[in-house]
């Protein structure tokens, strides 16, 4: 089956989750998208986009968890060793077999979340 993500390589019940997260179903039975399809007025209305890598580094006093699918093709391995960079702290956690964005169900998503909330005071 061809798919829009190819990379995210989900099975089917992988792409079932991922749908019913964006998705929902009304009364009808027709399916809607869940969530406010205006959100990207706001980049179209902001002109310039701003440099995002001061905002990022504005996060460096904060613990930060990172999470990236091996097989990615919208974050690149180099965004993300550039993330490190500019952010020293930041725990790093490449998520085996999965595109963007992992579903955070994954195994390695799952400990890595919780071995970083058990850091957090």
């Amino acid at each position: 089956m061809k798919t829009m993500l190819p990379d995210l390589n989900l099975d089917m019940d992988g792409w079932r989750m991922a749908a019913a997260g964006c998705f929902s179903e009304t009364e009808d039975g027709t399916i809607v998208a869940d969530w406010d399809p205006r959100i990207a007025n706001a980049l179209d209305e902001a002109g310039s986009i701003p440099d995002l890598w001061t905002l990022f580094r504005a996060l460096r006093p904060f613990p930060t968890l990172a999470l990236r699918g091996e097989l990615s093709t919208l974050l690149s391995e180099s965004c993300f060793d550039r993330m490190a960079r500019a952010h020293p702290r930041m725990i790093q956690v490449t998520v085996l077999n999965r595109g963007h964005p992992p579903t955070l169900e994954e195994p390695e998503s799952r400990s890595a979340i919780d071995a970083f909330l058990a850091t957090l005071p």
